[in-house]
């Protein structure tokens, strides 16, 4: 049985990594805007309680957790707010947060076709392994909201928040070694250096409808984001007697970092513990974020907020 088992695991360990579809520009952009979304989907904004009150203190604790062919991603999240109310309808709340990810794979098996440069030595898109990977995702910001309650009569109250905030996302020493795996320069090996940081200012609109049930509360929530300016994608190419470096822009491949986002959210809150859970994150960023961002593969982000109800 022993040799049973050491076989079928020498056997799998030698199973080639399998080919994903998406080339490696493509993985690391879209790994970097989810995690850009999972933030937006968890930001301590919404309500304490049913009554459309801002917590005079919000903490949560989370974490991501991302598949994307052969390279994993996950981290923890932490976020603070806090506000109080100017009146019975309207109020005002700060936060921020920060969030640290660690990206590495022992092998990635994926295209190369750098978009940054135009002067490779070599023909692009060409199939190549990637090992030695390495490097993490470091995302902070700070922001501002003006809140409201609007009676709309026969559906109640809704709660929204309007506002917006500072944030800087680095690729921190993304650094992939890579061996090309076909074409006439099979075996050429380098590096290929996502590492840069990238900056937005966000503007947003919420709104949101509670329902409390003995003591539960519901919350669905609906956020429009806009992450502004959108920014080309910075990368270095390095390889036997070259060293390239670029951007999407300048090579006539666009701008395509920063994209504007839907959150579909929920809360469930327990209120004797005013502990919530951002269920509409759970369930969301795990269904719709792969189709955003196609190629993610398995997405899961887990976060809870303890709040504190602000007084009037």
């Amino acid at each position: 049985m022993r040799r049973a088992i050491w076989l079928m695991a020498t056997t799998l360990a030698s199973v080639p990594a399998a080919q994903a579809a998406h080339d490696m520009d493509f993985a690391i952009e879209h790994l970097a805007e989810s995690l850009m979304d999972d933030r937006l989907a968890t930001l301590p904004l919404w309500s304490s309680d049913a009554d459309g009150h801002i917590a005079a203190f919000d903490v949560s604790l989370g974490g991501t957790l991302t598949r994307t062919g052969g390279i994993d991603a996950d981290g923890p999240m932490l976020g603070i707010g806090g506000g109080r109310q100017l009146s019975e309808r309207i109020g005002v709340l700060g936060f921020g947060f920060y969030d640290r990810v660690s990206v590495s794979a022992s092998s990635d098996r994926r295209p190369l076709q750098p978009l940054f440069t135009d002067a490779l030595p070599f023909a692009a898109p060409v199939d190549a392994v990637f090992n030695g990977n390495r490097g993490e995702l470091r995302q902070w910001g700070v922001g501002a909201a003006l809140t409201g309650r609007y009676e709309s009569g026969r559906f109640g109250p809704f709660h929204w928040r309007a506002g917006a905030f500072y944030e800087q996302l680095q690729l921190a020493a993304m650094r992939f070694d890579y061996q090309l795996l076909s074409g006439p320069d099979t075996g050429l090996n380098g590096t290929v250096d996502y590492s840069a940081t990238y900056r937005h200012v966000v503007p947003f609109l919420g709104v949101e409808k509670p329902w409390r049930r003995a003591n539960w509360l519901i919350s669905p929530q609906l956020l429009l984001a806009m992450p502004l300016p959108r920014r080309a994608m910075d990368g270095t190419i390095t390889g036997p007697g070259f060293v390239l470096a670029g951007n999407t822009e300048a090579t006539g491949a666009g701008k395509h970092f920063g994209d504007p986002y839907v959150v579909f959210g929920a809360g469930i809150t327990y209120m004797p513990w005013h502990l919530t859970l951002d269920a509409g994150a759970l369930v969301a960023q795990a269904v719709v974020e792969p189709f955003v961002h196609e190629g993610l593969g398995t997405h899961w982000v887990l976060n809870l907020h303890w709040r504190q109800a602000a007084a009037n």
